[in-house]
């Protein structure tokens, strides 16, 4: 087998454990838009600095089925929707997820420690996956 080759058949393999690896969080982003909701409140909402990136801390209480949870995740890949890349949209999020905010939780049915604030796949997730996915078969197939 030439070297070419076989490098393409690396990457063709990286593609797909990168497909298998990922498969099982993107189904459950793709299922949370069908969760039950469940009523909440942030409880609390910061901005912290790490290196060059900015990250917002949201977290939120709900009750669901006769429990009091407590949770911080916003997404299932955890990223916002709200991209925070610069400061300015990291304090919108913040703004945003406002303390004592009332909001629906989209809760697991069955895992109820298990909850999203926004449920689904979102468009800055998509482009990261298409663009890997892309980017692999690009080298696969053209390079």
């Amino acid at each position: 087998m030439e070297y070419q080759e076989l490098a393409k058949l690396t990457v063709f393999i990286l593609l797909i454990a990168f497909t298998i690896r990922f498969w099982p969080r993107w189904r459950k982003s793709f299922l949370s838009k069908y969760w039950p909701t469940a009523p909440g409140k942030v409880v609390s909402s910061a901005l912290t600095k790490s290196g060059n990136d900015w990250i917002v801390e949201v977290t939120y209480s709900y009750e669901y089925r006769g429990r009091q949870l407590t949770s911080d995740v916003l997404t299932i890949f955890g990223v916002s929707i709200f991209s925070a890349l610069t400061k300015k949209s990291a304090l919108n999020e913040v703004d945003f997820f406002y303390e004592g905010k009332v909001i629906d939780v989209y809760v697991n049915p069955q895992d109820p420690k298990d909850a999203v604030v926004i449920p689904g796949f979102h468009w800055t997730q998509f482009v990261g996956f298409i663009a890997v996915e892309l980017g692999l078969f690009y080298i696969i197939f053209f390079y």
